[in-house]
């Protein structure tokens, strides 16, 4: 018998599942031995009843097969979870849904605390104590291949939203299969820096555009991972808002 053929076999006999009857109606029994025997169980499928001999009569082809080809389907069904993240398959940036073309690479910024150093009386050195919720300067920069008037708009002082979608690519040591999960960052910018490039017969020119965030939210994999926005007071890490307290310590909760 052809593996094919074994697998839905058994994929059919996992998928079995037990429907207990009713308990017996009327009033208790006084005694145990006075009890009402319930019925016997079925076995039932989603397409019909099967009596409860039916794995009997499997051939003996699936019988010696049935353990390991029954953890390789309940295998194969189970959630992925122990992904190991390996690589970035690509990306792609956005200004207000319009995709930027000639974009060579992207650097994020980071989420860098102000800090202000602790020593005193009771404290056994020096430590640099974070402030909670606010961060240094943030920068996006974006490094183009050539100049081009998409790379020039972004000098327009104001800000600019931009989307950066991306793809990582994750190992699943469990299956042995590649799983490809989203990224997804939204911030507001306003230009900070705008290149030109440099200029030689053949070459890229590889201008830069920097940018200042004020705003940024991050999503992995569809959930909320984080959100900054420095002028809402806003500090949220997977959905908790750390600067809540504080905007209502400042009465900034209207």
């Amino acid at each position: 018998m052809a593996t094919a053929e074994i697998k839905q076999h058994v994929s059919t006999a996992v998928r079995l599942r037990l429907r207990a009857a009713p308990p017996p109606k009327g009033p208790a029994p006084r005694t145990l031995s006075s009890a009402p025997r319930p019925p016997g169980c079925r076995i039932t499928m989603r397409r019909g009843v099967v009596a409860p001999n039916a794995l009997t009569r499997v051939p003996p082809a699936v019988k010696d097969s049935f353990n390991t080809i029954i953890e390789e389907i309940l295998m194969s069904q189970l959630p992925s979870t122990n992904l190991i993240p390996a690589l970035l398959t690509d990306a792609a940036i956005y200004k207000d849904g319009v995709g930027l073309l000639g974009v060579g690479s992207i650097e994020m910024p980071d989420f860098e605390f102000l800090t202000e150093s602790i020593a005193g009386l009771g404290i056994a050195g020096e430590v640099d104590a974070p402030v909670v919720g606010h961060l240094k300067s943030m920068s996006v920069k974006i490094k183009w291949n050539t100049c081009n008037p998409t790379a020039t708009s972004l000098l327009a002082p104001e800000a600019h939203q931009l989307e950066i979608y991306a793809s990582v690519q994750h190992y699943d040591a469990g299956s042995g299969t590649y799983v490809h999960q989203p990224v997804k960052v939204v911030c507001k910018c306003p230009p900070k820096k705008v290149g030109i490039g440099k200029m030689e017969p053949g070459k890229k020119m590889e201008p830069e555009t920097e940018l200042e965030v004020y705003y940024l939210k991050l999503w992995q994999n569809g959930q909320e991972m984080a959100e900054v926005d420095k002028f809402n007071y806003i500090f949220s890490v997977q959905g908790k808002d750390y600067l809540a307290p504080v905007r209502a310590n400042l009465g900034k909760d209207y």
